[in-house]
């Protein structure tokens, strides 16, 4: 099994302790938490370009002395490798900053080991307890960057909402299309909280604010949802508009069983939403569809059978 784990060292959760140590979480005996020093790392993947940063600019020299100063037994970096491309500039060439860190580190009596080595060489020496889940995307090491703001949640339950009409369509191209939509990048783009932050994911957006790369994501939901409609992807049939009504008045949606006797072919699915939406119904087939989602779907069901008939 796994012997170690990377994860971001976060300054909420070390509460003044180094990341330059090993940790392991709660009642786990064997596997142990390497953490990246997110303070260096910032330094390297943000910092490095900047001219009002107070260690501008950044050199090999400079990187090995910091490092050596560094209490621990493993600093670890962690970098993107988008990085050398944001951090790349005329006046600051990365690479070369790279290329001869390594001459200066072993100078100063630095090793470089790979993390199965650093698990092997040290023994965790204290407790990392995360009960959310957290990201080296900025310095909250949250998932704010993501799903912060109103249009990254309307963007993500939209693209959630329409999974079961995709994979029951088993049409690989459109099944590729929506997995391609749920890629982070796009929620990213669409981040406000970035702006207030030492983040670059916005930086090497391609739209020219948050709101743009919403509208540009939405339209390209919307043109899903018409080849999905195209496609008449409705589900099984789920309600007989020839059902006596008392017994749909008496529908409960955790009563798996009323459910079943109802005609609900596919009920593992159907639980899976909290609401429904009515699509679509057919009068001389006296079938009822669903599809998409909205609130209180048992009332509104009841409420257009009870208009039909």
């Amino acid at each position: 099994g796994f012997e170690g784990i990377l994860a971001p060292g976060s300054d909420w959760h070390l509460n003044g302790r180094s990341p330059n140590i090993l940790y392991k979480a709660p009642n786990v005996k064997s596997i142990k938490t390497i953490l990246s020093n997110e303070n260096l790392r910032a330094d390297i993947c943000t910092n490095a370009t900047n001219h009002n940063w107070e260690g501008y600019p950044l050199t090999s020299d400079k990187l090995s002395s910091w490092i050596s100063n560094s209490d621990g037994d493993s600093i670890n970096i962690f970098m993107d490798y988008e990085v050398f491309d944001s951090q790349q500039s005329n006046e600051h060439d990365l690479f070369q900053v790279l290329e001869e860190l390594p001459n200066y580190c072993l100078n100063n009596d630095i090793q470089f080991f790979t993390p199965s080595e650093v698990i092997a060489h040290h023994n965790s020496k204290g407790i990392y307890d995360i009960h959310n889940p957290i990201s080296w995307s900025d310095s909250s090491n949250n998932t704010a960057s993501w799903n912060g703001n109103a249009m990254q949640i309307e963007a993500l339950t939209k693209i959630y909402a329409l999974e079961p009409f995709v994979k029951a369509s088993k049409n690989k191209d459109l099944i590729h299309v929506w997995a391609k939509l749920q890629t982070a990048d796009n929620f990213h783009y669409m981040s406000t909280h970035a702006f207030n932050d030492w983040d670059t994911g916005n930086d090497l957006s391609p739209y020219e604010s948050p709101y743009s790369g919403y509208i540009f994501f939405m339209n390209a939901l919307a043109d899903l949802e018409i080849t999905c409609d195209k496609q008449k992807l409705e589900l099984e049939p789920v309600i007989d508009l020839d059902q006596d009504l008392t017994v749909i008045d008496g529908i409960s949606q955790s009563d798996e069983a009323t459910l079943k006797s109802l005609g609900f072919k596919s009920y593992a699915s159907i639980t899976q939403m909290s609401n429904w939406n009515i699509h679509s119904f057919n009068i001389e087939q006296k079938t009822l569809y669903y599809r998409g989602i909205a609130e209180d779907w048992a009332r509104k069901a009841i409420r257009l059978l009870e208009n039909i008939n």
